[in-house]
C-alpha cells in the first residue's frame, strides 16, 4: 500500500492535522495572509522602488550623455574648420645649405603648406634680398614673389672677404587664408 504523503507545511490550511492551530500571519479582512505573501509584496515594492530610481538616474545619465555628445560634435566641427583653414595657409621657412655640386652656399625659402604664397618678401639683415651684397645673384636675375605649395625658391649666396654672411632672415607673404604670414629666424653658416 502506498502511503499518502502530506503536503509541505507552508501549503497546509490552518486547522489541518500538522498545523497545530498556529496562525501563519496576521488576519486581514477575515482571511490569513501567509508570510510568503508578505515577503512577495515586500519584494515587489522593493523592485518597483529600484525601477523608479533606475528610471530617474537613467534620465539623468541620458541628459549627461546628450551634453557630452553635443560637446564632441562641437569639437569635430572645430577640427573641420581648422583643417579647412589650414588648407588655405602657406607655411614658409628658410635655411642655408652648401650645394654639393657647385660647393657654394644656397639660401632656400620653401613652402611646406597647402596653399600658394604670394607677394613673398625676403629680407636679410634689414635689406631686401635683391639688395644684400651676399645675394647679388638672384634666380634668373629677378626676385621671385610666388612660391607654390610644396615648392621652394633658391638664392645663391656669394661670400667674399668683403661680404659678411647674412645673420637674420625675415620672410613675409600673403595666402588664401587672408592673413599675412611671417617667418623670422637667425641663419646658421
Amino acid at each position: 500500500m502506498s502511503q499518502r504523503q502530506s503536503p509541505p507545511w507552508f501549503l497546509m490550511r490552518p486547522g489541518s492535522s500538522l498545523d497545530c492551530g498556529r496562525q501563519r500571519g496576521p488576519a486581514i479582512g477575515g482571511s490569513v495572509v501567509s508570510y510568503i505573501s508578505i515577503i512577495q509584496i515586500v519584494f515587489s515594492a522593493v523592485a518597483i522602488l529600484i525601477s523608479v530610481v533606475a528610471l530617474v538616474r537613467g534620465g539623468r545619465t541620458q541628459d549627461s550623455l546628450v551634453k557630452v555628445e553635443e560637446q564632441l560634435v562641437a569639437i569635430e566641427k572645430k577640427r573641420e574648420t581648422d583643417r579647412q583653414h589650414e588648407a588655405t595657409k602657406a607655411r614658409l621657412r628658410a635655411f642655408v645649405f652648401r650645394d654639393g655640386v657647385s660647393n657654394r652656399h644656397v639660401l632656400q625659402v620653401e613652402n611646406s603648406g597647402l596653399s600658394e604664397a604670394r607677394e613673398v618678401r625676403v629680407v636679410l639683415d634689414g635689406q631686401p634680398v635683391y639688395e644684400h651684397p651676399a645675394t647679388a645673384i638672384l634666380p634668373l636675375g629677378e626676385e621671385k614673389t610666388i612660391i607654390g605649395p610644396n615648392s621652394h625658391i633658391r638664392y645663391g649666396v656669394v661670400l667674399t672677404s668683403d661680404t659678411l654672411p647674412p645673420s637674420e632672415i625675415v620672410v613675409e607673404w600673403t595666402d588664401d587664408s587672408g592673413e599675412t604670414g611671417r617667418y623670422r629666424n637667425c641663419l646658421s653658416w
